[in-house]
């Protein structure tokens, strides 16, 4: 297993794996580095220190040409991976702390949520975005399309859950966001840290630290809770 070598000693605020498993980038408080994953070697392979503030979320491109973070610098970026000199090529400036970012599963608009309530929908196309406010100074905590690009879901620190029906999104077409529904998140307590949209199929066993809850995307019915523990 490689170990973050920041100096800092804190620990990466997030992980994701390249889609060709060949790298794992952790992101954290004013650093990016990405490790080669088939190999021993314990140093990154990629070391970037040039953020302010720490690193919220990180993601990749499809095809790996590209990653995106997003921060508490209140910006999303987009970083060039055709070299290992990490090279930022486009900023997205938000009014408020960034907690989460995902990407459209067209891979043209990334979706970023941040500290103030906001939704914001970047359209790296033709640089436009649009805004979303489910409940203004309400952080969203959470932000997720499922792969089919049918529906979004985004949940805050109130505990709310918001599902949005989406249209569009292909080609030079906007995706057009259809308000579903609200759902409260979480029984036990009004925050919930992070949300996805995933088959049913896949949910077999998991291993938390917190409840889960399970909702059905299509009927918007709960069908099932995970407790923290080794035996869920």
């Amino acid at each position: 297993m490689h170990q973050d070598s920041s100096t800092s000693g804190l620990p990466s605020e997030s992980l994701e794996v390249t889609p060709d498993r060949s790298m794992i980038a952790a992101a954290g408080y004013q650093h990016i580095r990405m490790y080669d994953l088939n190999s021993n070697n314990p140093n990154p392979v990629i070391n970037y220190d040039g953020v302010s503030k720490n690193i919220t979320s990180v993601g990749f491109h499809e095809d790996g040409r590209w990653m995106y973070t997003g921060g508490e610098d209140c910006m999303a970026r987009i970083w060039d991976l055709r070299s290992r000199n990490l090279q930022c090529q486009r900023i997205f400036q938000v009014n408020a702390p960034i907690n989460c970012v995902c990407l459209h599963p067209n891979q043209a608009e990334l979706i970023v949520g941040d500290q103030s309530g906001v939704i914001h929908i970047w359209d790296l196309k033709t640089d436009q975005n649009e805004q979303l406010i489910p409940e203004p100074e309400v952080s969203i905590n959470s932000v997720h399309i499922d792969p089919d690009a049918s529906y979004m879901a985004a949940v805050n620190s109130s505990g709310n859950c918001y599902v949005w029906n989406l249209a569009g999104g292909m080609g030079d077409e906007v995706t057009q966001l259809i308000p579903k529904t609200k759902i409260p998140a979480h029984n036990a307590t009004p925050f919930a840290a992070s949300l996805a949209l995933i088959p049913r199929e896949y949910i077999k066993k998991a291993l938390v630290l917190v409840t889960l809850d399970l909702i059905d995307a299509t009927s918007l019915q709960p069908f099932g809770h995970l407790f923290g523990g080794p035996n869920v």
